[in-house]
């Protein structure tokens, strides 16, 4: 092939010699190429269970962009006092789920009772969504589908 012409170029080729190859040169190449599943494996980080502290890092982090922001727009000459975001323990203690089991109402339904009591515990909670994600390869539960004959369709 060295000196092919080949879409309006020269091709130049040459051998290289063993000395100068690269051991992994084609390692895996008899393999079959798999995708990686990055989105999936980042939904699935997205759907685990945070850490107070985790939250509170993130708390952080996001004050720290809005003030950037605000200092920005004020450069501007705009003036903007967003709403202020809520500390993990405080968020917790307001929210429906948290107030119903500790007070006994009836105003969560008993997965979100289960749930609550779990991270309480201090158990590992799973979510539906990552249950969905986890689901057991194979089957799909879709029925086969089969072929009617005329004489079927005109009984019907």
């Amino acid at each position: 092939m060295d000196a092919y012409l080949l879409f309006g170029h020269i091709l130049r080729c040459k051998m290289v010699p063993k000395s100068q190859q690269h051991e992994d040169l084609f390692k895996g190449a008899n393999r079959r190429f798999s995708k990686v599943p990055w989105n999936k494996m980042e939904g699935r980080k997205l759907l685990q269970p945070r850490t107070e502290a985790a939250w509170e890092k993130r708390v952080e982090k996001e004050e720290k962009r809005r003030s950037s922001r605000a200092e920005k727009l004020k450069a501007l000459g705009y003036e903007y006092d967003g709403p202020k975001i809520k500390a993990p323990a405080a968020a917790l203690e307001g929210s429906k789920v948290a107030g119903a089991v500790e007070n006994g109402d009836g105003d969560a339904s008993e997965g979100d009772k289960a749930l609550a009591t779990q991270e309480a515990a201090g158990e590992e909670v799973e979510s539906e969504a990552v249950k969905d994600i986890r689901a057991p390869k194979g089957k799909t539960g879709r029925k086969k589908a089969t072929r009617k004959g005329k004489k079927d369709e005109a009984e019907e």
